[in-house]
């Protein structure tokens, strides 16, 4: 079976194989393939936009011979090297099958398509055949949003300070293409200055997908149901995957037992929360505070545990993720409003 792994991709991209000239892109972050086999067609074409063509898949499904005599064709005059294909509503299947079993030798074919499901005849075709790889791209996770941040500073020639660092992980999406947009406006910001800082962040990139996230986990700690449910399905909708829910759900009573045990010590609550290093947003500390007065260190514990039972899931089975999410996060409101009672 021919599937890159997420640690293979960016090697096949800068040097891809050519063996396997037939490429698949496919996976819910449609931005993050389109990115990858833009990246790719640049290499294969040697930086040449001419020597690169698009056809449209539900255009081949009406003639689909066109795409091999394309792929087999010799033009002197405007050589062809990169085929890039869309995938539509039609299949493509008629016209790739007989570029598995005849290959071109001097074209690649790339295909973009959408959120090809294990078993897709497409996907399953390429991922079965020795001349073609399939890619997979998936929303990023933290650890991929800060190597993105990483890698861009680094290119650019700066640093990053690492309170900056965290805050611009949690205020960027895990939408690769728009977490790319708002790190490349921010280093536009910043100019000839060499290190970003908090105040570079908070003036450039909005943080609304990080209030957002803070809303969804007071909902759940205060016990609304309802609410947790909206925050939920508003969240999923822009793109912000369950691993990051679960995430933020995680650092959320993770901080709540370490108040817990500060005033199980003696401290005061108020007291408990200035103590955090770095410091709360403000948000984060007033959700807290009514948290702390309804839920008990153990309630919290059993949480935690529910909770990265749930993450470990979700990243087993991503077509169960959602349900996973929603599961968890209803139980844990539910426990909140029975214990405010």
């Amino acid at each position: 079976m021919t599937s890159l792994k997420s640690a293979a991709i960016p090697d096949f991209l800068a040097k891809p194989d050519p063996r396997r000239p037939i490429v698949l892109f496919y996976g819910p972050d449609q931005g993050l393939s389109s990115q990858r086999a833009a990246a790719l067609a640049q290499t294969l074409a040697h930086n040449a936009p001419e020597s690169i063509m698009r056809l449209d898949g539900d255009a081949l499904a009406v003639d689909p011979g066109r795409l091999a005599e394309h792929a087999h064709a010799q033009n002197l005059f405007a050589p062809v090297r990169v085929i890039r294909v869309r995938d539509g509503v039609q299949s493509l299947m008629p016209s790739i099958k007989p570029l598995l079993a005849d290959p071109p030798s001097d074209v690649a074919i790339l295909i973009e398509a959408g959120d090809l499901k294990k078993g897709a005849p497409l996907r399953k075709a390429v991922e079965e055949s020795n001349v073609a790889v399939a890619i997979a791209s998936y929303p990023d996770t933290d650890r991929d949003i800060g190597r993105l941040i990483d890698d861009m500073v680094l290119s650019a020639d700066k640093s990053i300070a690492p309170l900056a660092r965290d805050t611009l992980i949690e205020r960027l999406g895990s939408d690769h293409a728009v977490s790319r947009s708002e790190i490349e406006k921010l280093l536009t910001y910043v100019g000839d200055q060499k290190t970003i800082d908090d105040v570079d962040i908070a003036a450039v990139c909005g943080d609304s997908a990080a209030a957002r996230l803070d809303a969804f986990s007071d909902a759940i700690g205060s016990g609304l149901p309802d609410a947790a449910l909206d925050h939920l399905r508003r969240l999923a909708g822009e793109g912000v995957d369950e691993s990051r829910l679960l995430t933020a759900l995680i650092r959320h009573f993770t901080n709540l037992y370490k108040v817990l045990t500060l005033k199980a010590d003696g401290e005061t609550i108020q007291d408990a929360l200035r103590s955090f290093r770095p410091p709360l947003h403000y948000r984060q500390r007033d959700a807290l505070q009514i948290h702390a007065k309804t839920w008990s260190r153990a309630a919290v514990e059993t949480a935690l545990m529910l909770l990265y039972s749930a993450l470990s899931d979700s990243r087993r089975d991503a077509d169960l993720a959602p349900i996973i999410a929603s599961r968890v996060a209803l139980r844990l409101a539910e426990t909140a409003r029975r214990s405010a009672r």
